[in-house]
């Protein structure tokens, strides 16, 4: 996961470490991401107020499962860049031992969550689609965001709700990202001021346990 931006990121976190241990002298743990992903190898950037870059020797692990369980996993690299690849979600808890003291940071471990996009919009509510541009759509994206690569997620399934300027309701299921024929079908017949949902979204992305459910997204076409 590790990648150019994530070494800026790093760099600019190293800065703030300088400033930051004015007030706490013992060191920094971190991750350039949000939060840490199950099965993939996640960035850690570990630095201390001593002499030499930070030692796996120094280091220690505990990973507290969602289903209750804990135990140590294994933390790799050296000279202050490590990674770490949990295999579940839950907490995992990693320990730098200084001579100054030791300093205990807690990341949150997920599945990789995506965001849907029809187009380039995410369906929040606040953009209105122009009638031309929705009829020339063709699926939903899923979208990995603010984890600095595409990580390929699929699309399982997800119901389309036609609402019209009339007030009537087309609906229809669909299975895969693709419009199939009965989507379409709904799509060219759209008008202005009709109002799309998609809804019951099913999404897995590579590394990831089980299927997820995406956030709706509603279009209102103009």
């Amino acid at each position: 996961m590790l990648n150019k931006n994530a070494i800026n990121i790093f760099v600019i976190l190293f800065l703030s470490f300088i400033i930051h241990s004015q007030n706490n002298p013992i060191g920094l743990i971190t991750t350039p991401y949000p939060n840490l992903l199950i099965n993939l190898d996640n960035a850690i950037l570990i630095v201390a107020q001593q002499n030499t870059p930070v030692k796996p020797s120094q280091l220690s692990t505990i990973f507290y499962t969602d289903s209750g369980n804990s135990y140590p996993i294994e933390i790799h690299g050296n000279n202050g860049s490590f990674w770490v690849h949990p295999d579940s979600p839950g907490v995992l808890q990693i320990t730098l031992k200084t001579d100054l003291g030791t300093v205990n940071q807690q990341f949150k471990v997920i599945q990789a969550p995506a965001t849907g996009y029809l187009g380039n919009n995410n369906g929040n509510g606040t953009y209105k689609f122009p009638i031309n541009v929705f009829k020339e759509q063709i699926g939903l994206i899923p979208a990995l965001e603010n984890y600095g690569f595409d990580a390929k997620c699929l699309i399982i399934k997800y119901d389309v709700i036609r609402i019209s300027a009339l007030g009537k309701i087309h609906k229809a299921i669909n299975i895969d990202s693709k419009f199939n024929k009965d989507v379409l079908n709904i799509i060219q017949n759209t008008e202005a001021n009709d109002i799309y949902l998609f809804r019951n979204i099913e999404y897995k992305c590579p590394g990831n346990i089980t299927t997820q459910r995406m956030r709706d997204l509603i279009f209102e076409i103009e």
